[in-house]
């Protein structure tokens, strides 16, 4: 079990050094802040473990950590479709916006959507780490 800790602190660790790295050293115009999103994090735990369920209802043989893993990429994929679809269905409710500001609004939603992605490829291995027998 100290492994798998270990393990889990070594990769929020890494991701955490980076964005930092990236935001504070790097220089780029952003705050840690948009990367965190509770919303974001429970849709993705919610969904992964809703189709797990469906796969283990199913009689899968696979193991629940290798079901987990799988699962929680998809949900990062599907919150991302969703999160992308609902950026561009939101343009459409304001016909009078401006060249400038619609692609600037377009590339924020775009951004803040990827975090369902990022949270389904961080959370997939830890949580397959520690549900693992």
């Amino acid at each position: 079990m100290n492994d798998k800790i270990l393990g889990i602190i070594l990769v929020i660790g890494s991701v955490t050094l980076g964005l930092l790295n990236a935001i504070y050293i790097e220089g780029i115009l952003t705050n840690a802040s948009v990367f965190i999103s509770l919303p974001s994090f429970v849709f993705v735990v919610v969904m992964a473990f809703g189709l797990s369920y469906i796969d283990r209802f199913r009689g899968s043989n696979k193991d629940w950590n290798n079901i987990i893993r799988k699962n929680m990429i998809i949900a990062g994929w599907i919150g991302l479709i969703i999160g992308v679809q609902i950026t561009f269905f939101r343009s459409v409710n304001y016909p009078d916006i401006t060249q400038d500001m619609f692609w600037k609004s377009t590339i924020l939603g775009l951004g803040y959507s990827l975090n369902f992605l990022l949270y389904g490829y961080i959370l997939s291995p830890i949580l397959s780490a520690l549900l693992k027998k």
